[in-house]
């Protein structure tokens, strides 16, 4: 796995590598002055923002018996067409909801 750091290295690299290929002129001078240019910092990328994300718990984690969609709308009292029509259509890949979108 890569560190963030090694992320934003890998993305600096691929974005200067394309433009370098897509926007390409005969001239060397032309072509190391731009480089130089939108490397310079804020030009292109700016400082990283790494944004961490809470694991929220899923519906009937805490009391160990873990809720489908279709249960969490059918213990609202919600109608089995419902139920089937957010598990089938709305979620494309059966999971549940997490604790608060459930509440």
């Amino acid at each position: 796995m890569k560190t963030p750091q090694e992320v934003l290295q890998h993305t600096h690299e691929d974005f200067f590598r394309y433009y370098d290929t897509a926007f390409r002129v005969s001239d060397p001078g032309v072509m190391a002055e731009r480089s130089k240019l939108l490397k310079e910092p804020g030009v292109v990328f700016g400082d990283p923002f790494i944004e961490l994300l809470p694991e929220y718990p899923t519906a009937g984690e805490r009391d160990g018996t873990p809720r489908s969609i279709t249960e969490s709308i059918e213990s609202a009292g919600g109608s089995e067409f419902l139920a089937e029509l957010a598990d089938q259509v709305i979620f494309a890949e059966p999971s549940g909801l997490y604790e608060h979108q459930e509440e």
